[in-house]
């Protein structure tokens, strides 16, 4: 099965999608202006990610980056786990910020709902909304001593 397959979720519009997710509680989420959130819903692609999925390849061009809404993504560098990615925050992010080769696997923990975008429509994403950039900025900055 190949995991950019469309959500099998009925899709919602975000906020509506996020207040029923465990992604609510995240501070992207809680911040996050409505006017944002409807964007990240607009420029994102809801997927089922199943178990096991490998999502980021360490060593490989980025090519995406997700958010969280439901499940959880373990992050692996050289074999070795150095974080989860729980509801309401990404991965991906650090190849697309950087322009370098990712420098993590990134593998679905459980069966997880995310949403996904692609290269421009981040770049687009991080263009138009101030705050979900701050945070994703603060985050990636803390993921750099990783």
């Amino acid at each position: 099965m190949n995991w950019l397959t469309k959500s099998r979720h009925a899709r919602k519009h975000l906020p509506a999608a996020v207040l029923e997710s465990p992604a609510s509680k995240s501070a992207m989420f809680q911040n996050a202006p409505a006017n944002e959130l409807a964007r990240l819903d607009q420029l994102g692609t809801l997927l089922d990610i199943p178990a096991g999925t490998r999502v980021v390849r360490q060593d490989g061009l980025g090519s995406q980056c997700v958010v969280v809404l439901d499940g959880q993504l373990a992050v692996e560098r050289d074999g070795e786990l150095i974080a989860d990615i729980t509801p309401g925050y990404f991965g991906g992010e650090m190849s697309m910020l950087h322009h370098e080769r990712c420098n993590a696997d990134v593998t679905a923990a459980d069966d997880s709902i995310v949403y996904a975008m692609g290269r421009g429509d981040f770049q687009t994403l991080m263009a138009t909304c101030p705050q979900i950039r701050e945070h994703v900025h603060a985050t990636a900055g803390v993921r750099e001593g990783f």
